[in-house]
């Protein structure tokens, strides 16, 4: 594969035309508004003057604000439809003008492929100008035409792209010193040939509808553009695309055909397709790795974590209680490594999803406090919280992922801080209609950061310190998961530090601000509700299968055992269940399948039964398998014994109120 990459990156970079690949951008109505790049090569870099590091990841209407509409529509109707379209235009901001062709390599991107065509723009003036203006200068000035003339072979015959004048009958009338080069004829063999003649067998549908492709007589002005194959005087082919222009003197008519030669062009999209199918095997294998390193990793944690639960209700002694704490705070500490890694994978391949849910901003800053106000007592650190009285109760966004970042920014001011005080603070900067700009720091007197290390922080599995002697561990993913989740949701991070001294990291974030004071779905945490509840437990895995079944049974809830999905179908059919937790990944009969077929089980009352995926597989597309399989929730491993019931008890409770169709649950664990 790094042969092939290597490959695509050489005839990426040196072939002649330019190349740009982009993304469509478009509004809450689903009307384009505007395209962002995502890759240019050098010739893009030398046509254009815009630099790589100047336009990858921005806008065209950041690069080029003068860009017109028409031009955002066309490449959006290439999104659309797939159907690839060629073009020319002209840059008021570059003074050139451009011929191109693009592309929908996959959905929701388009590429464009072109090249410089100023030098023919200009024969192409010279040559309406002199259709338009032949028979004026004929009669009136003469000696200017001939002149005139020879300025027009000049060029002609200088210019390097190879150009055909022939008739409406396809007879070569005049030609220049680039298209008897490249066509490999003769002066004498080009004179004595039709047009038609360079065409290869079996191109287009017959040379009626090459002629009316190739002759726009129907048009006053303009020109046509078509690709074909076209055969030279030493019989080999080669792709080109045809340019027409009509010339006109006095009744008579011609055809100017520009040639140009897109071998390479070619050879590129067929090494782009092949790369796009290696690059597309090659995330398909990551993905099933992450699936596969999730479950394996999260169902021991889950089972280590239900142990510590169950044991801490037991009678231990004071040591035993604090090996306890520290197996919990270990496990954890495992769990968040791989969320962390998890995360960024979802960021990479463009799956992180966004929630647009109405909270109680208040109360989650509430909730986040006490754990870290803790962890910093036990290091002798000063915990304040500066929280304005005026930031809005209630507003729409991601709950979860603004928890996730204000809790890395606290870990970290947490970990980086010896001594003196961390303070977190919620502000409201301004209010435009009801959009709140808020303003979220994390404020520490720790080790601080340079300059240099200020451009590293926030890069994927970097750390300041990267020697083997720094105190603090982790990945390096924190920062660079907080940072990418703020973009998502349409604000940024900002950081002032200073070394020695201390850091702020200030997450500026726009919220709109909810009228529905409800929040959308809360589990009540009365585990009263679910005695004698019937619940079908699906698990493979003994230790999992134990931790779960003894913390249901604690809630007065009936379970069931049933160690795959063949056990789990054969149990629906013979009993009735309130719930059943499914585990996904399961031997003789995986938990996907099981769903399906309790789904379709002709017994009465089993499409209204709740399944819930109690499972280690924690990707988005996961989820969505979930849902596809008829389950009405996924609940991520591992759990803890609260969250899990207040699962339970929500869905129980749901059933009187009306299920949704689907839901996804995140651990609380």
């Amino acid at each position: 594969m790094d042969n092939v990459e290597n490959k695509y990156k050489q005839l990426f970079e040196n072939m002649t035309t330019a190349f740009a690949l982009h993304e469509m951008i478009f509004d809450d109505n689903g009307k384009p508004i505007d395209y962002r790049f995502l890759e240019i090569n050098s010739s893009f870099e030398d046509m254009t003057g815009l630099q790589k590091k100047n336009v990858i990841g921005k806008t065209v209407l950041q690069v080029m604000p003068n860009t017109e509409k028409s031009w955002i529509d066309m490449y959006a109707k290439v999104v659309y439809t797939g159907h690839p379209t060629s073009f020319q235009n002209y840059s008021k901001e570059l003074d050139r003008f451009f011929e191109g062709w693009a592309y929908r390599p996959q959905e929701g991107q388009f590429a464009v492929v072109f090249s410089d065509i100023s030098e023919f723009k200009i024969i192409e003036k010279k040559l309406a100008d002199y259709r338009d203006n032949l028979e004026k200068l004929a009669e009136e000035r003469a000696v200017k035409l001939v002149e005139s003339e020879q300025r027009f072979h000049m060029l002609f015959n200088h210019t390097t792209e190879p150009i055909l004048i022939i008739d409406l009958e396809g007879n070569i009338i005049e030609f220049n010193n680039a298209a008897e080069k490249s066509l490999v004829f003769s002066e004498e063999q080009l004179r004595d040939i039709n047009f038609f003649n360079l065409f290869t067998e079996g191109v287009g549908e017959g040379e009626e509808n090459k002629k009316e492709i190739l002759f726009p007589l129907n048009i006053d002005r303009g020109s046509k553009s078509t690709e074909t194959v076209l055969k030279k005087g030493d019989n080999e082919t080669f792709p080109v695309r045809l340019t027409a222009n009509r010339i006109q003197t006095g009744s008579d008519h011609y055809i100017a055909i520009i040639i140009s030669d897109i071998t390479e062009q070619k050879i590129m999209e067929k090494t782009l397709v092949a790369a796009k199918e290696q690059a597309e095997k090659a995330s398909q294998a990551k993905s099933f790795f992450l699936a596969n390193v999730s479950h394996e990793i999260r169902t021991p944690i889950n089972a280590i974590l239900g142990m510590v639960y169950l044991m801490q209700d037991t009678q231990l002694t004071e040591q035993q209680r604090e090996y306890m704490k520290n197996i919990s705070s270990a496990a954890r500490t495992l769990f968040g490594t791989i969320n962390g890694i998890l995360d960024f994978s979802k960021i990479e391949s463009g799956k992180m999803q966004i929630e647009t849910q109405s909270f109680n901003l208040k109360n989650l800053i509430r909730d986040i406090i006490p754990a870290f106000s803790l962890a910093a007592d036990e290091k002798g650190l000063e915990f304040r919280t500066n929280i304005d009285e005026d930031i809005p109760e209630y507003v729409i966004g991601d709950a979860f992922r603004l928890s996730q970042i204000l809790s890395n920014l606290l870990t970290n001011a947490i970990k980086f801080t010896e001594k003196g005080y961390i303070e977190i603070s919620v502000s409201r900067m301004v209010q435009l209609r009801d959009i709140a700009h808020l303003e979220f720091a994390v404020k520490d007197c720790g080790i601080g950061l340079s300059k240099e290390e200020l451009d590293v922080i926030f890069k994927p599995f970097e750390q300041a310190d990267e020697s083997v002697t720094r105190k603090p561990g982790g990945t390096g993913l924190g920062l660079a998961i907080s940072r990418e989740l703020t973009v998502l949701m349409g604000g940024k991070i900002v950081t002032a530090s200073t070394k020695g001294v201390g850091s702020t990291f200030t997450v500026k974030l726009p919220l709109h601000i909810s009228k529905n004071r409800d929040d959308s779905f809360s589990p009540s945490l009365d585990v009263s509700i679910l005695k004698n509840a019937k619940i079908l437990l699906a698990e493979d895995h003994e230790i999992t299968r134990n931790v779960l079944s003894e913390i249901i049974r604690k809630t007065g809830a009936i379970v069931t055992i049933a160690k795959n999905g063949i056990e789990a179908v054969e149990l629906v059919e013979k009993n009735d269940f309130d719930i059943i937790l499914m585990d996904i990944q399961m031997p003789e009969m995986d938990g996907l399948t099981a769903a399906e077929k309790i789904r379709h089980l002709n017994k009465p009352g089993v499409k209204d039964v709740i399944i819930l995926a109690v499972t280690a597989h924690a990707m988005i597309d996961d989820i969505r398998k979930s849902w596809a399989a008829g389950m009405n929730g996924h609940i991520t491993k591992p759990i803890k014994a609260e969250a899990l019931n207040r699962q339970l008890c929500a869905w129980i409770s749901s059933r009187k109120k009306g299920i949704p169709e689907n839901g996804s649950t995140k651990s609380e664990g």
